[in-house]
C-alpha cells in the first residue's frame, strides 16, 4: 500500500493540485479509460487501499486510509503518546477489511492502540455527529483542515463533534476533490479563506455513482438517460 503525502501546514494552490493529481494517479487503473477519462479499478484491485498522510502545523499528522476502488475513507491514524500508533475505524467497516485497516495504518502490533469511531461513515451520520443539518453548514478550507488536524492528532480526548467535523472536511477536500475537478477548483478559488460548499458541490457528491455509471454506459458519447444535476445556486440544469 502506497502513501501520498500532503503538507497542509505549508501549502500552495499548486501543491494542492499536485497532491490531488498524485492521489488520482495512485488510485486509477492504468489500463482503464472511458471516453478518455481515467477510471478507478474494479472491486478487487491490488493494492486494495491507498494511504493519505496529512501533515499539519507543529508536526501534527493524520493518515487517512481509502479504498482504492471508490476513494471512500475507512478510518485514520495518528501518532500518539510518544511512540504509539493510534488507529480509528468507522463502525460500518467489518470483517477482513477492519483487520486490514488496523494492520495497514499501524503495522507494528507492539505500538498499536485503538480509539474506534463509534458511528458509521455515511454523510447523514457525520452531519448529525457534527451537530449540523447539512454539510453546507460546515466550512471548508486549508486553514480549517490544518486546525482540525491539530485538534485530534496526539490529543488524548476529543469529542465526537470535533472528530466528525474533521472527517467532513477531510473527506470533502481529499476524496471528493479527487473525484471532481469542480470541487478541487472550489477549494483553489477559496484557497486562503474558509467557504461553505455550494449546492452543486453537495449534489455532485451525492450523485457521483450515478454520474460514473452514466458515463460508463454511454453509447457513442450519448448518456443512456438524462442526469438531473444542479448548478451552484441550486437550480436544475
Amino acid at each position: 500500500v502506497n502513501t501520498i503525502i500532503y503538507n497542509v501546514g505549508s501549502t500552495t494552490i499548486s501543491k494542492y493540485a499536485t497532491f490531488l493529481d498524485n492521489l488520482r494517479n495512485e488510485a486509477k487503473d492504468p489500463s482503464l479509460k472511458c471516453y478518455g477519462i481515467p477510471m478507478l479499478p474494479n472491486t478487487n484491485p491490488n493494492p486494495k487501499y491507498v494511504l493519505v498522510k496529512l501533515q499539519g502545523s507543529n508536526e501534527k499528522t493524520i493518515t487517512l486510509m481509502l479504498r482504492r476502488n471508490n476513494l471512500y475513507v475507512m478510518g485514520y491514524s495518528d501518532p500518539f503518546d510518544t511512540n504509539k500508533c493510534r488507529y480509528h475505524i468507522f463502525n460500518d467497516i467489518s470483517g477482513t477489511e477492519r483487520q486490514d485497516v488496523e494492520t495497514t495504518l499501524c503495522p507494528n502490533p507492539n505500538s498499536r492502540v485503538s480509539k474506534n469511531i463509534n458511528y458509521d461513515s455515511r454523510y447523514p451520520t457525520l452531519e448529525s455527529k457534527a451537530g449540523v443539518k447539512s454539510r453546507s453548514q460546515v466550512q471548508l478550507g486549508i486553514q480549517i483542515l490544518d486546525s482540525d488536524i491539530g485538534k485530534i492528532s496526539g490529543v488524548t480526548s476529543f469529542t465526537e463533534k470535533v472528530e466528525a467535523e474533521f472527517l467532513l472536511v477531510a473527506i470533502q477536500m481529499v476524496s471528493e476533490a479527487a473525484r471532481f475537478k469542480y470541487i478541487e477548483n472550489q477549494v483553489k478559488t477559496n484557497f486562503n479563506r474558509a467557504f461553505n460548499p455550494n449546492p452543486k458541490v453537495l449534489n455532485l457528491k451525492e450523485t457521483w455513482g450515478k454520474i460514473s455509471t452514466a458515463i460508463h454506459d454511454a453509447k457513442n458519447g450519448v448518456l443512456p438517460k438524462p442526469l438531473e444535476l444542479v448548478d451552484a445556486s441550486g437550480a436544475k440544469w
